[in-house]
Formats: C-alpha cells, structure tokens, sequence
C-alpha cells in the first residue's frame, strides 16, 4: 500500500501508482512489490538495486517497483 506523508504528486503519477500496487497484489497473495517515484538521475542506482522500472510518466518521472524483502 503506498503511504506518503505530505504527498504533492500529480494526479497522474498517484494514478500511475496506486495502478501498480493494485497489480502487484492480483500477482499473489499479498502485496509483493513496493513502488516509488524516482527521477531519471536516480533510475541508475534504482537499477542497480534490484528496482524494475513499471513507466515513464509524462513529466519525466518514472515508476519503478522492487519485490519486498522478507
């Protein structure tokens, strides 16, 4: 479930996320993945992380999802 405090995003970007979460809990019992909003500087660190990217929103932002750690 996706918990920001103070959270100033666009519309499409809420959208986009609480999308992806909806999708990652059809994909098993439970939700699997956490999602994030990163910027394109960050994406390269994210990749390297184990992140997956999900979309590149309009506004350059993009959406990236990480199966959670047990």
């Amino acid at each position: 479930m996706i918990r920001r405090i103070g959270w100033k995003g666009s519309d499409e970007e809420t959208e986009t996320l609480l999308e992806t979460e909806r999708t990652a809990r059809t994909g098993g019992n439970g939700n699997n993945f956490v999602s994030k909003l990163v910027s394109e500087e960050e994406l390269c660190g994210c990749i390297n992380d184990g992140w997956e990217i999900v979309r590149e929103l309009s506004n350059g932002k993009i959406v990236v999802k990480k199966h959670k750690s047990i």
